[in-house]
């Protein structure tokens, strides 16, 4: 799984890369997308799984039965029929609340063992992700962005030594690459420890 989160309103060369990068990630590896469904990166991010066929994990903030943003009852069924699903931590006819996305933002982080970045500012609930999946011990990779740039907070992340640089399919390939590694590790430990 990979989560990816980012601006609700990214700049068209960010949607690019996307379509670039996770279209040869997804096509070449089996990997599901998680992220918020909100608009922007996180609903480019579904929408690439859902065209190349790959299951994407969306988690509301808010309950099953008022699913937030508005138009995400729409995504629904196509998200099912890929194999993937919608969570809530939150009771069924809860409407979203403001309070609702750093719960959200948290789980979004702890699922899967890699958050990329797409664009942040400094003040935002997708730096408050990768600061959630840090904390988690989850790889956070950050598409960087020139400075001054609507997204120049995840140049922060890169300077602050807690994000790696992904500039392309090959660095995203990588990075998966280093998470398989560290997880094929814990697992052998685990199982040394076991009679």
């Amino acid at each position: 799984m990979l989560s990816v989160v980012g601006s609700r309103t990214p700049q068209t060369m960010s949607l690019s890369w996307i379509d670039d990068v996770l279209s040869s990630l997804l096509r070449e590896h089996d990997v599901a997308i998680v992220s918020g469904g909100a608009r922007g990166v996180d609903q480019k991010a579904h929408q690439m799984a859902l065209r190349l066929g790959r299951p994407t994990v969306v988690f509301l903030p808010s309950g099953l039965r008022y699913p937030y943003p508005e138009d995400m009852h729409l995504w629904v069924e196509p998200i099912l029929e890929n194999g993937g699903c919608l969570i809530s931590p939150f009771l069924p006819s809860m409407q979203m609340r403001k309070r609702c996305f750093r719960e959200r933002n948290r789980l979004i982080a702890a699922l899967a063992p890699m958050t990329l970045i797409v664009e942040c500012r400094r003040r935002s609930g997708t730096m408050l992700t990768a600061k959630f999946a840090a904390e988690l011990d989850r790889k956070v990779c950050v598409m960087p962005t020139f400075p001054g740039e609507a997204g120049m907070g995840g140049l922060d992340l890169i300077c602050d030594s807690f994000a790696h640089p992904v500039r392309d399919f090959k660095d995203i390939q990588l990075a998966l690459r280093d998470v398989a590694k560290l997880k094929e590790g814990e697992n052998q430990e685990a199982q040394i420890g076991q009679p």
